[in-house]
């Protein structure tokens, strides 16, 4: 089961989850990816692009956008992508469209396997009824630290909690 796991992180290491882009009828989605590269500063060239495609609406929030996957054919790319996020703070659907009238978040994540996001979810919950600091996603692994001065954790199931201290 790890092996299948770890598999599954390996496959998305590429890639990224982007939240929150509106959605138009028939659109394409390459333009809208280039459209998000843009309003952060970083081009995306269709050979960057190894495969792009929304997910399924979320039944839970229907009037939600459905998130779009984004696979870089290199996952230096794909860290490049994720820094320029990280330099522009409070990223909006009005970065997209100035005439935006409600302008709302667009978080853009790593990809992770379904295991993996509940297990995420999981330390969450750890790390508010523990005092924990630092918890983190770097490249597929879900890490946790303490703090700031205290050992990393990769977390790979719930039985790691015990060894966070």
């Amino acid at each position: 089961m790890l092996r299948v796991c770890n598999l599954e992180k390996y496959s998305r290491l590429n890639s990224v989850e982007i939240k929150g882009v509106p959605q138009i009828r028939n659109e394409n989605i390459l333009s809208v990816v280039n459209n998000v590269g843009r309003a952060l500063n970083y081009e995306i060239k269709k050979e960057m692009v190894d495969a792009c495609h929304r997910l399924r609406p979320d039944l839970h929030r229907p009037q939600e956008p459905a998130s779009i996957i984004l696979k870089f054919v290199s996952r230096i790319q794909k860290d490049e992508f994720l820094e320029a996020r990280k330099i522009k703070r409070n990223f909006c659907t009005r970065d997209l469209d100035p005439a935006c009238v409600i302008s709302k978040p667009i978080y853009i994540n790593q990809s992770l396997s379904p295991d993996t996001r509940k297990l995420y979810a999981k330390c969450r919950e750890f790390k508010k009824s523990n005092n924990i600091k630092y918890l983190w996603i770097k490249n597929g692994n879900i890490m946790m630290r303490k703090t700031y001065n205290s050992q990393k954790y990769i977390i790979n199931s719930v039985a790691d909690f015990r060894n966070v201290h």
